[in-house]
């Protein structure tokens, strides 16, 4: 599992997303400004705490083994730096079609 701080420096390795501090200061959300689609938050609720947040899932093919929640998110919580890598790459093509 990873840190805070890794999965930090991962987020900020896409120089296509853009952060945005929720009220709290606690939680982040990174925003994709060129999707085509209407949704462009690729992450959301990031913990700076607890490392718990999640990546959009919605318009992900039924191939791809995520488990996606009912309002169409995937829990990376536990993700490596590779599964992580992975799902936000996806998740921004997906957002793009």
């Amino acid at each position: 599992m990873l840190s805070v701080s890794e999965k930090l420096s991962i987020f900020k390795s896409y120089s296509l997303l853009i952060e945005r501090k929720h009220k709290d200061n606690i939680r982040l959300s990174y925003k994709h400004p060129t999707a085509t689609k209407r949704q462009k938050t690729v992450i959301s609720e990031f913990s700076t705490k607890t490392g718990n947040g999640y990546v959009c899932g919605k318009y992900l093919s039924d191939v791809h083994s995520y488990l996606v929640d009912k309002r169409g998110w995937i829990n990376i919580k536990n993700f490596n730096e590779e599964n992580l890598r992975k799902i936000i790459e996806e998740s921004m093509k997906s957002l793009e079609k």
